[in-house]
């Protein structure tokens, strides 16, 4: 049988792959047809973890600023200790990782960040936190490292007040299921399939296959299927590199709806 699944949420870490697989619906392999490229065919990529972190501090009015603790410049103190941790772990086939970025900042008066009155020092930060990362960590071991962190700062500095976040406040809209690292063997019988008829279609085998970074650096919905036993991959149409992100070229289009087909053909024929 094939099966086509049209799910949704996978900004939201792959929430509607998740439901698929916990529904009891479970293939013998998969192709995922992400955007990156039908000369790779990846079967190794990292995980995705987000999570904020909240400084607390005291508003007072700008004349009585003396009394106050400005919670922004509280969380200047993180930004600035995030850049230096060091995590003990490294994949050869993903040597930029782990990497995390704060992505997001607000910071204002009262926990619903007003900003109106300028005037007022800040008693309340938020940053929210994208944290990339290869196979031998865990997302307990990720917090566990940020929350070590923190507490080295409130030691130094007895006016510093935090609160680590996970899962992220619904309000941003950020993150929803968690996605582990993804990691199936290039010699998996679906990849050498899709890379035989990948050939047929074009002529020459994909460039790359295994861990192509930067691919390899984003979270995509294998993570859940490789979880659930299911052997996978992703091969999929790549726009031009001016605008990458923007489209997908046609010609690539052709080439993944071909190869996709003949994939199909060849494991649905099988007599395993």
């Amino acid at each position: 049988d094939l099966m086509v699944a049209c799910v949704v949420g996978e900004l939201q870490g792959g929430v509607g792959t998740v439901h698929l697989v916990k529904s009891g619906v479970k293939t013998d392999m998969a192709i995922v047809p992400e955007p990156y490229s039908v000369e790779n065919i990846l079967t190794k990529s990292v995980g995705v973890h987000q999570f904020a972190i909240n400084t607390i501090g005291k508003s007072e009015h700008i004349s009585r600023m003396e009394e106050s603790i400005d919670a922004i410049r509280k969380m200047l103190k993180v930004i600035e200790e995030i850049s230096s941790i060091n995590f003990d772990v490294y994949d050869p086939d993903l040597p930029g990782a782990p990497r995390w970025v704060v992505g997001s900042i607000i910071g204002g008066r009262s926990r619903d960040y007003d900003l109106a009155g300028p005037y007022n020092i800040p008693d309340f930060c938020t940053i929210i936190i994208d944290f990339r990362y290869p196979p031998g960590l865990t997302i307990e071991k990720i917090n566990e490292k940020f929350i070590e962190m923190l507490e080295g700062i409130k030691k130094k500095d007895p006016e510093f007040k935090y609160e680590f976040e996970y899962p992220v406040n619904p309000r941003f809209r950020v993150g929803g299921t968690p996605m582990p690292p993804m990691g199936v063997s290039p010699n998996a019988e679906i990849v050498q399939i899709l890379k035989e008829c990948h050939r047929q279609v074009t002529g020459s085998y994909p460039r790359r296959i295994g861990a192509v970074p930067p691919y390899s650096y984003c979270g995509n919905d294998t993570a859940h299927l490789e979880r659930a036993g299911i052997d996978c991959c992703l091969y999929g149409p790549r726009g031009y590199p001016d605008e990458v992100e923007k489209h997908v070229r046609i010609d690539e289009m052709v080439t993944c709806s071909k190869a996709l087909a003949l994939a199909a053909m060849s494991v649905c024929a099988s007599e395993k």
